[in-house]
């Protein structure tokens, strides 16, 4: 088949042996839980034009009830791999273009490598133009959940069309409402950028405003950084062969400080100049 609908309260386990390579594009409806076992090695691979690999189904209005989620699990040893992209201006996983942001992905264990539509979408989380009121309610606001609790995830827009979130929201969302928790594994994030912006996790490109306090999400042990990409006078510079500096959050102003690198090669003070 073309498509296969997840059901709401249903396990669903892509085995090994079974020697599954490639599933067709997967609608979510209601509460749906997807198992990668060890040694599985599989990808969506769906012709459906504009449409998220795993896709939630959202509701049409601010009457109708519909809520979808997909939870994502791996087995003992976390090994089984799943790939996405979305199409068009599309989530890899998560909704359609112009959809009411509304469902949660939940991703616990297994390898998961995400890529959002080329035109926009988010690798994981919502397509572009995602509608953050119903029906422009600014009483009815959308809920838009993301956690990730362990496992291995690679979520990355791409780079050639319109901005988007590695994580969150695509482009142009209007006024989107995202609760993102990252509560464990080994986590990846690209997001497609402009000078000025920082558009990785949870951004809203349009209002330019992160839908989250970093600092509500921090995990003991680990610690902010960033790190330039290729046009920026700091690309390739930093800390390690990840090239990242340290950063802290400033809540009330909403902005990120960079903590200098001293002595750095050649007993410099990195950066030395404001950005």
């Amino acid at each position: 088949p073309q498509t296969t609908t997840l059901r709401d309260g249903c396990w669903y386990v892509v085995r090994a042996y079974d020697g599954v390579k490639t599933l067709p594009t997967l609608f979510v409806s209601g509460d749906a839980h997807l198992i990668l076992e060890d040694g599985v090695d599989t990808e969506v691979n769906h012709t459906e034009k504009d449409t998220p690999a795993i896709r939630l189904l959202t509701p049409r209005d601010i009457s109708d009830s519909t809520f979808s989620s997909i939870s994502i699990y791996g087995q003992a040893e976390s090994s089984g791999r799943l790939t996405v992209e979305g199409l068009g201006p599309s989530a890899g996983i998560g909704t359609m273009a112009g959809d009411y942001a509304v469902g949660a992905i939940n991703i616990h264990g297994g390898c998961v490598t995400a890529r959002g539509g080329i035109d926009g979408g988010a690798a994981i989380g919502a397509g572009a133009w995602a509608r953050g009121y119903f029906d422009n309610q600014p009483n009815a606001p959308c809920k838009f959940e993301i956690n990730i609790y362990g496992g291995t995830v690679d979520a990355r827009a791409q780079d050639g069309g319109n901005l988007a979130t590695g994580i969150g929201f695509g482009f142009n969302s209007i006024n989107p409402h995202l609760a993102l928790s990252v509560l464990g594994g080994d986590v990846t994030v690209y997001g497609t950028l402009k000078p000025g912006w920082i558009p990785s996790i949870g951004w809203d490109p349009k209002s330019r405003q992160m839908t989250f306090d970093p600092n509500e999400y921090e995990i003991g042990g680990l610690v902010k950084h960033v790190s330039f990409q290729e046009g920026s006078e700091l690309a390739g510079l930093g800390t390690d062969n990840d090239h990242y500096f340290e950063v802290n959050y400033n809540s009330e102003t909403k902005e990120f400080e960079i903590i200098t690198i001293w002595p750095y090669d050649d007993d410099r003070q990195l950066p030395g100049d404001t950005l």
